[in-house]
């Protein structure tokens, strides 16, 4: 079938998807990239942002931490260092630790628990960001 080529994801801790697909996009080293089938050889960073695909029977969004990423011969492989596939995000404990993140960055104890607070902050910002991009993309919104 023209116009589908190969995606595997996998992580350290796994095999996070593997299957055809029409496109996806991913934070690359300089700005979001695009792949559609029959793209020019390519390998690149990863940067810490969305992986977004689209299937043939499903659509997918995960959350990395960065990586690499090998495009060859209609096969794409993102190698990201951690990742968290959107649908397996639980909405509300992350908005409970941003709320907890929120609440120590107001305290302003000392600055590497501010430090901690941002980083937990950001982290739970991004996975929240990840499941509206799932529920945009699979038309829950």
């Amino acid at each position: 079938m023209s116009g589908v080529f190969a995606l595997n994801i996998v992580s350290v801790e796994g095999l996070l998807f593997a299957g055809s697909v029409t496109f996806v996009k991913f934070p690359g080293l300089m700005g979001e990239i695009g792949v559609f089938a029959n793209h020019a050889a390519l390998l690149t960073v990863l940067k810490p942002g969305l992986i977004t695909y689209y299937g043939l029977t499903a659509n997918g969004v995960l959350c990395s931490s960065g990586g690499i990423v090998e495009v060859k011969n209609n096969i794409v492989n993102i190698l990201p260092d951690s990742c968290y596939r959107a649908e397996d995000l639980d909405e509300v404990a992350i908005l409970e630790a941003k709320k907890r993140a929120e609440q120590l960055m107001k305290e302003k104890k000392d600055p590497q628990s501010f430090e901690q607070a941002y980083t937990e902050l950001t982290r739970s910002m991004m996975l929240l960001r990840s499941i509206h991009e799932l529920h945009k993309i699979r038309g829950k919104y």
